[in-house]
């Protein structure tokens, strides 16, 4: 009996994760807006905080996944394009 209770609790999912949804729109732009230098940091610094707070209240859920590699990704599209801006520039 108590196994069973045990077992559905820690199936149970968390339906409205509102970081989790904010940290995959912003991972998702970070990664349109790349190869502008300042806002793939901005929006994939974001993307990157907002799914460190979705997990402290819950598991690191499905759109918190997202928009943890998504930001990550924007972050790395973003230091190129940096790069790539300061050696046209100098």
């Amino acid at each position: 009996m108590y196994q069973e209770l045990f077992m559905d609790q820690q199936q149970e999912e968390p339906r409205d994760n509102p970081m989790g949804l904010a940290s995959m729109v912003t991972g998702i732009l970070s990664l349109l807006t790349g190869c502008c230098p300042f806002s793939g940091f901005f929006f994939g610094g974001l993307a990157v905080l907002f799914a460190a707070l979705s997990k402290v209240e819950f598991r690191l859920c499905g759109q918190g996944k997202i928009g943890l590699f998504t930001g990550l990704g924007g972050l790395i599209l973003g230091s190129a394009a940096l790069v790539w801006w300061l050696r046209l520039i100098f």
